[in-house]
């Protein structure tokens, strides 16, 4: 075996310079190929090379840097223990990917396309990547209620498949005096549900007895004066085909506790949609705030 050591080489346009196998082209410096290289055996680069034509590898060992335009290969890509893969920036900064340091060999598949906007990528446990949707979950929209708010208050555009929702009174009082009750009402598509419930409204207080009513035309929490203010919260949970179940807990400070709870059926064909919130009597709100919380 021989070795080549040239201090200049240029051949004329067209001639190969061909290094017989079993002999080196040893480049003790940076390799520049400004044409096309064709390698069919191995090819060691030492101390790196910067390509801006064509080069082809039947194998490559690259030990240190080596900087390309464009990198096309019909095999894999390996890439040294500890080392990693550097995307640079179209005008600064770079992306960086480097494996665990852990002896665990970890294949992942990309999907075949974009995805749509907000997705993200997750692994079905093998690898194997997909885009999904965020899930609408723990979504949270509060809700002044002051005189102008009226008589009653619409939370539209709940998300689609929602299993649980939270609604919770802080503050709230009505304008008018008399025993009447704060009531949720169901909505799917455009309409409000106003009948079918099974509401069980049970109330203590200490001047006017205790009791409960039923009532068919929504959920309630119980109230009473208009001087009062409803401090508590709804839970509303689908349990199967939009058939829908609630308990409550909360009332009208300092008099009146409450424990209410109750059922109602959409229909397989009536997803939730929204809900209407008012006072069952018809009075309006006056003051204080509602949330509501979704839960996919």
């Amino acid at each position: 075996m021989s070795t080549l050591r040239v201090n200049s080489l240029k051949p004329r346009t067209g001639n190969t310079v061909t290094i017989v196998e079993g002999n080196t082209l040893s480049v003790t410096g940076i390799a520049s190929v400004a044409g096309t290289m064709n390698v069919t055996g191995q090819a060691n680069f030492a101390s790196g090379a910067n390509v801006t034509g064509v080069v082809t590898f039947a194998s490559a060992d690259l030990q240190s840097n080596i900087t390309v335009s464009s990198l096309t290969s019909n095999g894999t890509v390996e890439v040294g223990a500890g080392k990693s893969i550097k995307l640079n920036g179209a005008s600064s900064g770079y992306t960086e990917i480097i494996a665990a340091a852990g002896s665990g060999s970890t294949t992942f598949v990309l999907p075949a396309n974009g995805g749509s906007a907000s997705q993200y990528l997750q692994t079905d446990g093998t690898g194997v990547l997909s885009w999904a949707t965020v899930e609408a979950s723990n979504l949270t929209r509060m809700t002044e209620v002051a005189s102008t708010s009226g008589t009653s208050i619409t939370f539209d555009n709940i998300p689609s498949g929602v299993r649980k929702i939270t609604i919770t009174f802080y503050n709230v009082s009505s304008n008018t005096n008399g025993q009447t009750g704060v009531r949720v009402q169901l909505r799917y598509g455009s309409t409000t549900k106003t009948t079918g419930y099974e509401s069980i409204v049970g109330y203590t207080n200490s001047s006017h007895g205790g009791g409960n009513n039923d009532k068919s035309d929504g959920f309630y929490i119980w109230c009473n004066q208009a001087d009062e203010r409803l401090f508590g919260h709804m839970r509303l949970t689908n349990i199967n085909n939009n058939r829908w179940v609630y308990d409550a807990n909360g009332g009208f400070a300092p008099t009146y506790v409450t424990q209410a709870g109750g059922y109602t059926d959409l229909g397989d064909s009536n997803e939730l949609t929204g809900l209407t919130i008012s006072f069952g009597a018809g009075a309006s709100f006056d003051s204080g705030y509602i949330n509501v919380f979704y839960e996919v």
